[in-house]
């Protein structure tokens, strides 16, 4: 299953083929880790030797990174195929120096550029999954709450699993345009 989707994203003409670069990035990105070591890993790997990163290999890591957004049918929101103003920001986030260092990339990404909060947004997810919440869900009685918690913030005291949440459940005469808010962890 995983080596079809690594082809769904990286080989899309079906040619048996995919760069090494490519799979590492893949892999690399929906591995489990750290975030920061995550970054530290995609940065590595295009890298030249003396451990700098300038704007042709940070496109070259961008555009395979992207792929796995567009495969999902979800680059545009993330500013499309197009990684150029992405790589134009972070050289200019350092003065426009030629290369960039890790510590350099790394505080890059902190700022979470359009083209790859994918990343981090991916990560908190599947942090979330296994999160417990000592609440109970008002609609199902689940308890404590695993994954999503949502908290009314019309209702005090109203939470909701994200299985309610996600099929549209309420109760209590609570309605499902009123606000609410997310928590992972």
């Amino acid at each position: 299953m995983c080596l079809n989707w690594l082809l769904n994203v990286y080989d899309t003409g079906r040619t048996g083929k995919i760069r090494v670069q490519s799979l590492k990035i893949g892999l690399m990105s929906l591995s489990k880790g750290l975030l920061e070591e995550k970054y530290r890993c995609l940065f590595k790997e295009v890298a030249g030797p003396t451990e700098m990163c300038d704007q042709r290999q940070l496109g070259l890591l961008l555009h395979d990174a992207i792929q796995i957004p567009r495969q999902l049918g979800e680059v545009a929101a993330f500013g499309g195929s197009n990684i150029e103003p992405s790589v134009r920001s972070c050289f200019q986030q350092n003065n426009n120096k030629p290369e960039i260092s890790v510590k350099e990339f790394i505080d890059w990404m902190h700022l979470e550029p359009q083209s790859m909060v994918w990343l981090p947004v991916l990560h908190r997810v599947a942090a979330a999954e296994t999160a417990k919440h000592q609440a109970k869900c008002n609609i199902c009685k689940e308890c404590p709450i695993v994954g999503f918690r949502y908290r009314s913030l019309k209702h005090f005291n109203y939470d909701v699993c994200q299985s309610c949440f996600f099929s549209g459940r309420t109760a209590k005469g609570h309605k499902l345009h009123y606000p609410m808010v997310e928590y992972c962890i």
